[in-house]
């Protein structure tokens, strides 16, 4: 088991894009939001002491004591350096699912179909104060490298977009979709994912739509989309959406 984890997001470009107010970790996509993914790609491999580097530290916080009570997380806006010692590190912009062996070298980086790392453990090393996605990078050109089974950028709207596709398509959905529509008067075309607590009546979902928590769907089309908990759409087709939480569109049929 590790040590220490360091889970980092280094700038924020994907939220300014959006106008979300929601912190970039908490962004949803495929099932789960962005730190969620993260926390459970990487679950094996997390030890006794894991640390979020992120925006708005004290609701990403909030969060994760309220879906992860069971680890051991602390988060910070800001990342002092000075830490040394067995570590993993992980660039929190990409979803990034590890193939580590059962001995790992001093020096392992976790790389993605480009070579970029996007995970590094170290034995026994030392974290910088500054820009440590640059120096993972440069710590990754000295380590043993492993290929990533998958890693994801959700950088853009478009990166985002696509890592909810892919996710959807490895199986990240709902199971119960096509049996909840029978029940709830829905047309569900798989991959989706819809939260427990969303309600879909009259409507298409899907294929590749994340409907989040509380969201309500009435006489809409929805693919391709990614709608945030709480939305409430009525008399819709969203194709390539993604809807802020608590956003409310009805009346006329819309086209997005």
């Amino acid at each position: 088991m590790i040590l220490k984890t360091i889970i980092f997001f280094a700038n924020d470009e994907l939220t300014a894009e959006l106008g979300w107010k929601r912190p970039f970790p908490l962004i949803p996509v495929g099932g789960n939001t962005i730190i969620g993914h993260t926390l459970d790609l990487f679950r094996a491999y997390l030890g006794d002491d894991i640390q979020i580097i992120a925006p708005d530290a004290l609701e990403v916080d909030g969060w994760i004591a309220e879906n992860y009570p069971d680890l051991p997380i602390s988060c910070a806006e800001r990342f002092d350096g000075g830490l040394d010692g067995e570590m993993l590190v992980i660039n929190g912009r990409f979803l990034t699912n590890p193939n580590l062996p059962t001995d790992w070298p001093p020096l392992a980086a976790i790389t993605d179909e480009t070579g970029g790392t996007r995970a590094l453990w170290m034995k026994n090393g030392r974290l910088p104060a500054d820009d440590l996605e640059k120096w993972m990078e440069e710590m990754g050109t000295k380590a043993t490298r492993f290929p990533a089974h998958f890693s994801f950028p959700v950088r853009t709207i478009p990166e985002l977009h696509y890592a909810n596709t892919r996710l959807l398509g490895l199986g990240y959905g709902s199971e119960d979709l096509v049996e909840r529509s029978y029940a709830e008067e829905f047309m569900g075309l798989p991959p989706v994912f819809l939260h427990e607590t969303a309600v879909a009546t009259h409507s298409i979902i899907g294929p590749y739509a994340h409907i989040g928590a509380g969201a309500q769907i009435k006489s809409s089309i929805i693919r391709n989309s990614i709608i945030g908990a709480g939305a409430r759409i009525e008399n819709c087709i969203l194709d390539g959406a993604i809807i802020d939480e608590n956003a409310e569109i009805g009346g006329e049929l819309h086209l997005v």
